[in-house]
């Protein structure tokens, strides 16, 4: 009886028990997100959208909640995700899930498809070194066995990547390799569209030709496709190729086209811009001022519809040359004198202000008001020196933060050294100890001393890169520097010089003509534009005329000049380099009387001999004084660069001898 009594009793408490906790569970189910109700929102988020409002807000709820993502969420993450490239939106919180969501993918074919969606976004968000390391992951992994369609677009982006750093041959490799599997797809994949990439990239090269036919191609097929909008750019982008290539038949024929295609199809802003963009310096180049000035007033009008107030106030410095070049100068004046106030409220773009300046100072002296034109030409270089002033600090921060990043890898990539040699040795250790003791102390012995060999060689390698990066680097900003001094602020004083009333005091005539000897001056320094003109043996020449000139120490000299240009322009220049650096510091240092300089050769080898009668110095020199002599650190990397053999010979009171042999090839 007790028996049943308790079985009983037990069975109501197990019933409660139930029944609590069931009621509790419902509980949890109306206020957390169950099975139920993800499924529920998967199937919205499938049926809808991705430019949906709260697309994202659900889809990133699903992500946070779900511990293992299955095939179907990665699809939806992937649908987003082109979404986002496809419209040029950035989302770095998306970004960064992604990459975090990548090594959890077990799909080869999503996997690479989430690295074309992460380097889209980076080249979005303006970074296109992060951009072009995802894409090279996605060719390194799959470029045996991925899928058409993926590689297509990997190789598209790389190319994309590679246009708007400018290295265009590179961009031109990476097209043509997406065209490659273009061929293969059906319907041929984005190939009409890559032919236009190319034909771009043609159009940089200066090689008109090219670009005039690939974007035919482009356009034409885009006809056959129907897809009009795409046609149209293409056919605008032909119309400015034919107007550099001054061919006004097919110039005229392609506008024509295009203009016909907008009229059909009501076209949007931005397509109806381009059209009366590339219309309107077709007219221009080709005379017909008057029908450009009506076209520049359409592409103005074009700008404002998109809300674009900035460009349409740009545009209108393009009629201002229209005026200038029919003479109306009291349209340009007016035009002018509009913008000025407006260009003064952008602080953004002090550029703007500046070729405001620049073609006021420009009408002002055309119309003989000389006094207005020094005015605006005074304000012009005020910004343009202000602008190329932050140019420069942000070259040199940008050179400065690549020093330390690149010294920083240097650093990371000797730990890594370090940590591989290590490793070797702890494997070796254990297999030496288990053979016999003996060998043990011995094979120690031998792995430290390799170590110390490869870690040696290893930083002397990674560090002669720098300095050749660097010096590279230098090189290309001294003669951007130089060409901005000599074609701008150069020739503009010439013109300001011309200009200058007669009846003015002279001296500020010498003053001009001072200014402009000194940039010239400062440009031959910077960069030896000679070099190109009369080539390595006379600059030379004249660098030495300058300096006897200008120092109490007599140089002699023995120069072939008919090896002028028997080597490279890029070995000109740096032997050239070496040569200065060489005289500078015989002039610094040397505490010389006479010097010697010698070019002589063949073509198959140059010759370069630099003597001085001077106090000479301790060769080799010691490890603690390396940091003072930059200068002859700087003669070694360029000579390493050309390929050179250098010599030098130099003892106290014995003078210093400089040998450069130089192959031609």
């Amino acid at each position: 009886m007790r028996i049943k009594l308790t079985i009983a009793l037990l069975s109501i408490f197990v019933t409660i028990a139930a029944i609590l906790t069931g009621c509790d569970s419902s509980k949890q189910k109306s206020k957390l997100p169950g099975s139920g109700q993800k499924e529920d929102i998967v199937t919205w988020l499938e049926k809808h959208k991705s430019d949906d409002s709260t697309y994202r807000e659900r889809l990133f709820s699903v992500w946070d909640n779900e511990k293992k993502i299955d095939t179907a969420f990665y699809l939806l993450i992937e649908k987003y995700g082109r979404f986002l490239n496809v419209k040029s939106k950035q989302d770095s919180e998306f970004t960064s899930r992604l990459i975090n969501t990548l090594p959890k993918v077990n799909s080869p074919k999503i996997s690479h498809s989430f690295l074309n969606i992460i380097g889209g976004q980076y080249v979005t968000a303006g970074l296109p070194d992060s951009a072009l390391h995802f894409y090279q992951i996605a060719v390194k992994r799959f470029a045996s066995s991925g899928h058409d369609s993926l590689m297509e677009n990997t190789y598209m982006g790389k190319g994309q990547v590679f246009y708007g750093k400018a290295s265009y041959e590179e961009a031109l490799g990476e097209y043509k390799k997406a065209l490659r599997h273009s061929s293969k797809l059906p319907e041929e994949g984005n190939k009409w569209t890559i032919i236009g990439y190319i034909g771009n990239v043609y159009l940089d090269l200066n090689e008109n030709q090219k670009a005039a036919d690939y974007y035919k191609l482009a356009a034409d097929a885009m006809i056959r496709e129907k897809n009009f909008s795409k046609a149209i750019v293409n056919y605008s982008s032909l119309t400015n190729v034919y107007s550099k290539m001054s061919d006004s038949l097919n110039g005229f024929k392609t506008s024509n086209r295009a203009l016909f295609l907008i009229d059909s199809i009501k076209g949007d802003p931005y397509s109806s811009f381009t059209v009366f963009y590339s219309r309107a310096n077709l007219l221009k180049r080709f005379g017909k001022l008057d029908q450009a000035i009506e076209m520049y007033d359409k592409c103005i009008n074009e700008q404002k519809k998109l809300n674009n107030e900035y460009l349409a106030k740009r545009l209108e410095l393009y009629k201002v040359e229209v005026y200038a070049k029919t003479k109306k100068w009291n349209q340009a004046k007016s035009i002018l004198t509009g913008l000025l106030p407006i260009a003064k409220k952008m602080n953004g773009d002090p550029s703007f202000l500046m070729d405001v300046y620049g073609q006021l100072a420009r009408v002002e002296n055309a119309d003989g008001n000389y006094k207005e034109s020094l005015n605006n030409f005074s304000n012009y270089y005020r910004i343009k020196d202000s602008i190329d002033i932050r140019k420069q600090t942000l070259e040199i921060a940008r050179l400065d933060k690549e020093f330390q990043t690149k010294e920083k890898d240097l650093q990371i990539k000797l730990k890594s050294e370090q940590l591989k040699v290590l490793e070797k040795e702890r494997n070796m250790w254990t297999a030496i100890t288990v053979l016999a003791v003996f060998i043990a102390g011995a094979g120690i012995y031998f792995l430290f001393v390799r170590r110390k060999q490869l870690l040696k060689k290893r930083e002397a390698e990674l560090n002669e890169k720098y300095h050749q990066d660097l010096i590279a680097a230098t090189e290309s900003e001294q003669a951007r520097i130089a060409l901005d001094l000599h074609d701008g602020v150069a020739s503009e004083l010439l013109v300001l010089k011309a200009s200058l009333n007669t009846e003015q005091p002279s001296h500020t005539k010498k003053q001009i003509d001072e200014i402009i000897q000194d940039i010239r001056m400062l440009t031959k320094k910077l960069y030896p534009v000679q070099l190109k003109k009369i080539g390595l043996c006379t600059a030379t020449l004249d660098l030495i005329q300058q300096l006897d000139r200008e120092n109490d120490v007599f140089f002699s000299t023995e120069i072939d000049e008919s090896l002028n240009n028997i080597l490279s322009e890029e070995k000109q220049l740096y032997l050239f380099r070496i040569i200065q650096e060489a005289l500078m510091n015989i002039l610094k240092h040397s505490e010389a009387q006479a010097a010697f300089v010698g070019i002589s050769g063949n073509h198959k080898v140059i010759n370069l001999t630099i003597k001085d009668n001077g106090k000479g110095f301790q060769w080799p020199i010691p490890e603690e004084l390396h940091l003072g002599t930059l200068g002859l650190l700087s003669i070694h990397h360029r000579a390493g660069i050309i390929g050179a053999t250098l010599n030098l010979t130099s003892a106290p009171g014995e003078g210093t001898t400089l040998q450069l042999t130089i192959p031609v090839l």
